[in-house]
């Protein structure tokens, strides 16, 4: 009897494991093709799907989160040194005004970043599952999410 309770513990424990470890919390999976969407910043209008044939990197961030930040500076700086890789960058400060300073302070490209603390904004978080913090995704040129938070040393191998 003892000796049943512990295996069947032990694989209830396994199953909660192997549950908690599947899955990478951010909705939107490596392997599985990412959703489209449009976004624009007043000036410019981009959709993800009109990338198709180039590398993307879509970053979600704030300047509250810091880690976010930074890497969307680093993926700024990426794109505009390779001619095969895009970047999208959606914004969610507070403050729209506070976004565009961030911009100009940060030196990025304005037309890769776009302001999205909006109705759409809150849409693109759900389906791209940003529930837990901040995340990057890279993206192939067929539409496919290849990596979480791709390294800058992945970036310059492609």
């Amino acid at each position: 009897m003892k000796k049943t309770l512990i295996q069947f513990v032990g694989i209830v424990l396994l199953f909660i494991l192997a549950s908690a470890g599947s899955g990478n919390n951010y909705g939107v999976e490596v392997g599985n093709q990412a959703p489209n969407f449009e976004v624009s910043n007043g000036e410019k209008s981009l959709q993800l799907q009109s990338q198709r044939g180039k590398y993307v990197v879509v970053t979600f961030w704030s300047s509250a989160d810091a880690d976010s930040r930074i890497a969307n500076m680093m993926y700024d700086r990426a794109a505009s040194s390779k001619e095969n890789l895009e970047h999208i960058a959606l914004n969610f400060d507070e403050s729209q005004l506070l976004w565009s300073e961030i911009c100009k302070l940060d030196g990025l490209n304005t037309d890769s970043q776009f302001y999205a603390r909006n109705e759409d904004g809150a849409k693109l978080l759900k389906a791209w599952g940003q529930n837990e913090g901040f995340a990057s995704l890279l993206i192939d040129p067929h539409g496919v999410v290849v990596a979480l938070n791709p390294s800058e040393k992945m970036l310059k191998q492609l």
